[in-house]
C-alpha cells in the first residue's frame, strides 16, 4: 500500500495513507474524486484511529520522497514537536511502549491453538499443505481495532452485500456453512504460458537443496531479479499461474470433506468464470454438487479507487462466515485477508480458522 505508513508515540499506533501529505492525491485506499479534502485517506474508510496530535513533519510534508513507503516510523511525542525517534530512544521515555489492545491474549490464543495437535493435519500431496495458525504473530488484533468502518463506508459495504445475497442463485445465506478461497493470479501468470515449465527453466537448487533464481536470465539481455523470480512463485511446489480451480476446490475439501460451498475472492476474475466453465465440463456431477459463490469485481480493482476498496471490504466481510480458508501463503494478499479473518470469523474473535496452503508453505 504506497504511502502508507504508521505512527507510533508514547503508546499511540495510528496509521496515515499518503503519498505527499495533500488532500487532492489518490492512494490505495480511495482516489482523490471519492474522497476529496482529507489528507489521510486511512479515514475515507475507517474510523480514525487516535485523537493525538499528529507531528507536523507528518502533516506538513508536501514532497512525495518526504514520507516513508509502508513502514513503522516512531516519534518521540505524540504533540505538533514530535521528531522521528528509534524505537529505543522511544522505548527508553515510555516503558509501557505501544502495546495494542489484547495483543498478549491473542498470542497466548495462537499458542494453545498451534500446539494442539488436532489442529495440524498432514499434507495429503506434496503440492499442498494444510496449517492451522502455526506462523500467525499477535498483532493480527489490530485489524480489528483499527479497522472499523465509518458510518459512510459502512453503508457502502453492506448496500454491496445486500445486492449479493439478493441477487445470486443459490443464496448466499448468512448462516450456511464455507470455505473462503483467495486465488492470486492476475500479474503473477504470464499469458499463454505454462507456469510450472517457466520456473522450472528459471530456477536452479543450491548446495542446500533451497530453490533459488542466482544466475539466471529472462533473455540473452536481461538478467532474472528476485522479485521477478518471487513473483511468480517460483519458489513455491505450485506457483501462482501452475494453480487451478481444481487445486482449490480439492483444498476446500481438506479442510472440510462435507462442505458444498465455496466463497471465491480472486483478482481474476476473467480467468475464475473460465475455469468454473471448465470445471463443469470436466467434473460434472461434482460440479453439480458444489455451490461456487463469488462477488462481483470492478475492472479498476487494482488502482487507486474508493470503489475497489468497496470491493474488497464487501469480500472480506462477506467471508467472515466461513470456517476455513484456502489460499497462498505467499501472497500478502492473501496474508491480509487471513489475518482479518483470525480477528473474526464464524462468529468468534481471536481465533484464526484452519488453514490450506496451494503450493506449500
Amino acid at each position: 500500500m504506497a504511502g502508507h505508513y504508521s505512527f507510533c508515540a508514547r503508546g499511540v499506533f495510528a496509521p496515515i495513507s499518503t503519498r505527499t501529505g495533500k488532500a487532492d492525491e489518490g492512494v490505495f485506499l480511495a482516489d482523490k474524486e471519492s474522497c476529496p479534502n482529507v489528507i489521510n485517506k486511512w479515514e475515507c474508510l475507517f474510523l480514525p484511529s487516535t485523537t493525538c496530535t499528529w507531528p507536523d513533519v507528518v502533516t506538513n510534508c508536501h514532497n512525495r520522497d518526504c514520507l516513508p513507503m509502508d513502514s513503522k516510523v516512531y516519534y518521540n511525542s505524540a504533540s505538533a514537536s514530535g521528531l522521528s525517534a528509534s524505537r529505543e530512544q522511544v522505548d527508553m521515555n515510555n516503558r509501557q511502549f505501544p502495546s495494542p489492545p489484547h495483543t498478549s491474549e491473542a498470542l497466548s490464543l495462537i499458542q494453545y491453538h498451534c500446539k494442539n495437535p488436532d489442529n495440524i493435519i498432514t499434507a495429503e500431496s506434496s503440492t499442498m499443505r494444510k496449517q492451522q495458525c502455526d506462523d500467525v504473530h499477535g498483532n493480527f488484533a489490530l485489524y480489528g481495532s483499527l479497522m472499523r468502518f465509518n458510518s459512510a463506508f459502512r453503508n457502502e459495504v453492506q448496500e454491496v452485500i445486500h445486492d449479493f445475497r439478493s441477487t445470486r442463485t443459490p443464496v448466499f445465506h448468512p448462516n450456511i456453512s464455507c470455505v473462503a478461497v483467495h486465488v492470486r493470479r492476475d500479474d503473477r501468470a504470464l499469458p499463454g504460458v505454462d507456469m510450472m515449465e517457466w520456473c522450472s527453466n528459471h530456477t536452479i537448487v543450491d548446495g542446500n537443496g533451497r530453490k533459488t533464481h542466482t544466475g539466471m536470465w529472462i533473455d540473452n539481455k536481461n538478467k532474472l531479479s528476485f522479485g521477478q523470480w518471487a513473483d511468480m512463485g517460483c519458489g513455491a511446489q505450485l506457483p501462482y499461474g501452475a494453480a487451478t480451480l481444481e487445486h482449490f476446490l480439492n483444498a476446500s475439501r481438506v479442510l472440510m470433506p462435507h462442505n458444498r460451498n465455496v466463497f471465491m475472492m480472486t483478482d481474476d476474475p476473467k480467468w475464475l468464470r473460465a475455469e468454473v466453465r471448465k470445471y463443469h465440463s470436466k467434473h460434472k456431477h461434482q460440479a453439480d454438487a458444489m455451490h461456487i459463490f463469488f462477488p462481483p469485481i470492478r475492472p479498476n480493482h487494482r488502482g487507486d479507487s474508493y470503489n475497489a476498496s468497496i470491493d474488497l471490504w464487501s469480500s472480506i466481510t462477506l467471508a467472515r462466515q466461513c470456517q476455513a480458508v484456502v489460499g497462498h501463503l505467499g501472497s500478502a494478499a492473501f496474508n491480509f485477508i487471513y489475518r482479518n479473518l483470525c480477528f473474526y470469523h464464524d462468529n468468534q474473535f481471536l481465533k484464526c480458522p484452519p488453514r490450506f496452503s496451494i503450493g506449500g508453505p
